[in-house]
């Protein structure tokens, strides 16, 4: 037997994760740019980078970023990414952020962020990874990265540290 099973999806601006919620309720929330008292950073000149080799992932982590009025690049694994990143440098254009899988085919996140930290890559490096174990969190800081998320990230969540290291970047 062959069985087939789609359930629609859709990431909607007051969502709080990527995945809808059981009972179908949602909570409306103001945005971080709305509560806060700092200077707004604008958001459509922000480039981000999202080194993420799942699909479905790329697809969900894109349309929250882009719902929050980034522009959002995407590669595939590890290698990608450092090439993209490193490219983006030598063209005077560098990313904002980097969004990094740490569990990618070809080149792993950690070994791309430990590149990217060799060539001399001084902007956040953020590891999204669906391992929430001790010693995880450590592991990513020890590679190089900025910071540490776990999957699947909450809509806010994802705002929340965009935002704290965008403003860390320009301070």
């Amino acid at each position: 037997s062959c069985f087939t099973l789609a359930l629609p999806c859709e990431v909607a601006d007051d969502s709080e994760s990527v995945f809808p919620r059981a009972n179908g309720e949602r909570e409306a929330e103001p945005s971080l740019a709305v509560m806060s008292n700092e200077p707004v950073i604008d958001r459509s000149l922000v480039r981000i980078l999202l080194a993420e080799d799942g699909a479905e992932n790329q697809r969900l982590i894109t349309a929250l970023l882009e719902k929050l009025g980034f522009q959002v690049e995407v590669v595939a694994d590890g290698k990608m990414a450092l090439e993209a990143a490193l490219s983006s440098y030598t063209e005077q254009k560098p990313y904002d952020l980097i969004l990094m899988d740490m569990q990618m085919p070809e080149m792993d996140g950690y070994e791309a962020t430990r590149r990217l930290r060799q060539a001399g890559w001084m902007g956040p490096v953020i590891a999204l990874t669906a391992h929430a174990m001790s010693g995880n969190r450590e592991e990513c800081l020890a590679a190089g990265c900025t910071d540490f998320a776990t999957k699947p990230i909450k809509r806010r969540d994802l705002e929340k540290l965009c935002e704290r290291h965008l403003r860390a970047k320009s301070a």
